[in-house]
């Protein structure tokens, strides 16, 4: 308004020179006074907003650094591009020098030496967030304290274009360890549950047979004092299932002591170089006799006549014969089982796949864990400790192999072993491998199918 003002007054001043008046003269000279005076009001003004915004932008400069010095849960740390520090909040200070013998000391230079206990790949993991983001968030180890930091870091520029860094970082170690025996509570009560599981089913499977026996030899000992009766013939009648009793006992507390020697570290494997195609061939063969009383059929598929590798060929035995009573126990009559052998650079792949009624898949991340089963009630149709599965993954191990499942959960289960695909150096070969008739008759004998 004062520029428009001048400029009105400078089209008089020449006017006026042109032809002099005194109300030209006069209107001249009340335009500049009116200019001057608006010029002043003006800067009056912008004075005193400039103030205002001033003393707005210092409250909250206050505000704000009362909330970063005042803060009583994070540290907060800002240093320059030269690794300087320029600012530490109160908590950083009280945070580095609760401890005594870091009194004497400077914070930048507590910080330094913590740092140099930091592990090397995380810094430069750090180092390259930072370069690429700008920002790095993530936890940092403490090994002399401890201490588990949670610390994020963000670059930020002044006004003068100056390369900062904000680091805020917060101790988390107690709530770690919370969580970890949180984690750990969980774990022993999980495994309390599973205990009591076992030893009630347990107790169900050798109550089974030690009722049977008892049974048996009572009614033995009645039949002995009756000289009417043959006692050949009564006992030739129940000696069977004293028999397969006896197995059904034997092989669950052949489980037990198994998994006990292989936790401990008892159970070693004794590695020969075998022929694998046959080992898996005639334990495949051995078993036919067990489906057809189910009315199943079962068939071993390989297009390889000899491969030779390095493993031990009895456990190889105990973890087959599991599978395959577990597919025949499963398997409907009228149902296939099908064995199937195949070989790459890396693996041999042995393959033991049902159309029986599967695994359900609620169970299936943890069927190779102890103690699980599918039917866990004590009414259940098929017996078990649930632990055979756990040692067939055991002994797989062992022979530095892997197994795996395949269910849909309702239609048929597929075993995946694989064996690594190398000989043992020297000429350490098995060249006459039998199968074990008692280890299948054990296998067995808890599928009541096979003797009724």
């Amino acid at each position: 308004s004062s520029i428009f003002l001048f400029g009105v007054k400078a089209c008089y001043a020449i006017v006026g020179a042109i032809n002099p008046m005194s109300v030209i003269k006069l209107s001249s000279i009340s335009i500049t006074y009116m200019g001057f005076i608006i010029l002043i009001g003006g800067l009056f003004l912008e004075l005193i907003l400039s103030i205002k915004r001033n003393q707005e932008l210092e409250n909250k400069l206050n505000i704000f650094y009362q909330i970063v010095d005042e803060n009583k849960y994070s540290c907060i740390v800002i240093y320059d591009e030269n690794g300087k520090i320029k600012f530490a909040n109160k908590t950083v200070k009280n945070f580095i020098f609760q401890n005594p013998c870091e009194k004497d000391k400077k914070v930048e230079s507590v910080i330094t030496k913590r740092m140099k206990e930091v592990d090397k790949d995380l810094i430069f993991e750090i180092n390259n967030s930072v370069k690429k983001y700008k920002a790095w968030k993530g936890n940092i180890y403490i090994p002399s304290l401890d201490m588990t930091l949670e610390c994020s870091i963000q670059n930020i520029y002044t006004r003068s274009e100056e390369n900062n860094y904000a680091i805020t970082f917060q101790d988390i170690s107690s709530k770690l360890r919370t969580e970890r025996y949180l984690i750990e509570y969980e774990k022993i009560k999980k495994h309390e549950e599973v205990k009591n599981e076992f030893f009630a089913n347990i107790s169900h499977e050798l109550r089974t047979p030690l009722n049977i026996f008892y049974s048996t030899v009572q009614l033995l000992d009645f039949k002995s004092s009756d000289m009417s009766v043959n006692f050949r013939e009564i006992y030739e009648k129940h000696k069977q299932c004293l028999n397969l009793n006896c197995k059904r006992m034997l092989r669950l507390i052949d489980n037990i002591v198994d998994i006990t020697k292989i936790d401990v570290g008892f159970t070693k494997p004794k590695f020969v170089n075998c022929d694998i195609v046959r080992v898996i061939e005639d334990i495949t063969l051995s078993v036919v006799n067990y489906a057809e009383n189910k009315n199943i059929n079962i068939v071993f598929d390989t297009e390889i006549e000899e491969h030779i590798i390095k493993c031990d060929s009895s456990m190889i035995e105990r973890a087959m014969l599991n599978l395959l009573s577990n597919a025949i126990k499963f398997t409907k009559e009228n149902g296939n089982i099908v064995v199937n052998l195949y070989k790459d650079e890396q693996w041999v792949h042995i393959i033991v796949k049902d159309d029986g009624i599967g695994i359900p898949i609620g169970i299936q991340g943890m069927i190779f864990e102890r103690f699980v089963q599918g039917d866990k009630s004590l009414t259940r149709l098929n017996e078990g400790s649930g632990i055979g599965l756990s040692i067939v993954k055991s002994i797989v191990e062992l022979n530095n192999g892997e197994i795996y499942l395949d269910s849909d959960g309702e239609n048929g289960t597929e075993f995946e072993i694989l064996l690594p695909n190398e000989k043992l150096e020297g000429d350490k070969y098995e060249y006459n491998y039998e199968i074990d008739i008692d280890k299948i008759e054990l296998e067995f004998s808890d599928i009541y199918e096979l003797y009724s």
